[in-house]
């Protein structure tokens, strides 16, 4: 499952890290027996219709599913990078 999403509050303040986690950890939690990445959550829409080589940062537990959201940005036109894997206490 590719996570893009920001879990912001709804008054747009601040983030929301239900139990001091990351967005992507928490919905991991919430769905144990699927892999999530984490990406295409950091760009503006005008990037995403035509990437140019734009940075997208990807992170997610399982190197093979990681592997595979990066060929996916890689055939859309994005520049990768891939940040520290996250660890998830399930």
């Amino acid at each position: 499952m590719i996570d893009v999403t920001n879990p912001i509050t709804i008054e747009f303040f601040e983030v929301e890290r239900p139990d001091g986690v990351s967005g992507a950890e928490y919905l991991q939690r919430l769905i144990p027996d699927k892999k999530v990445v984490k990406t295409f959550n950091q760009t503006g829409v005008e990037n995403l219709g035509n990437p140019d080589g734009s940075v997208m940062f990807v992170a997610g537990e399982d190197e093979e599913a990681v592997r595979l959201v990066v060929e996916l940005s890689n055939k859309i036109d994005f520049a990768i990078y891939i940040q520290q894997l996250f660890c998830c206490q399930i």
